[in-house]
């Protein structure tokens, strides 16, 4: 009978192992995931020049709100302590929705992309690839 157990228990071992494993790799992978976009897309994330002054924020909020649509709204802007960074401009539709603004010359960089990586590596953590 112990023999019996201890096949159940070494085969049953193996794919809950392989299912643990696969959940711990991509939430590890989920923790690094600004840092590896920061670089990947450097261009979004980082201004062109470091100047004195970044602009007034009303008129980095002016240039911002001419390029969306009038159903879009501004909900909230982050600044990092890095001058280096852009603002985040986090808006209201649709889920996670934000732009990437150079307060130095106003000019938007880009916007919110989660990369297609953390995008599989979300669903494999989450619904282990599951489809629906």
């Amino acid at each position: 009978m112990i023999k019996f157990f201890r096949k159940i228990h070494l085969w049953l071992s193996v794919p809950f192992g392989i299912i643990i494993t696969l959940i711990c790799f991509s939430g590890a992978m989920l923790i690094f995931e600004p840092e590896i976009t920061k670089a990947v897309r450097s261009d979004v994330y980082n201004v062109a020049e470091v100047k004195d002054k970044p602009l007034p924020m009303e008129q980095l909020m002016e240039a911002v709100k001419k390029t969306l649509p009038d159903s879009v709204s501004i909900t909230g802007v982050t600044v990092f302590n890095d001058k280096s960074l852009t603002y985040q401009v986090n808006l209201s539709k649709p889920r996670r929705a934000s732009v990437f603004v150079d307060q130095y010359s106003g000019e938007i960089t880009g916007k919110y992309e989660r990369l297609g990586f953390f995008t599989s590596m979300f669903r494999l953590h989450r619904w282990l690839l599951d489809s629906a």
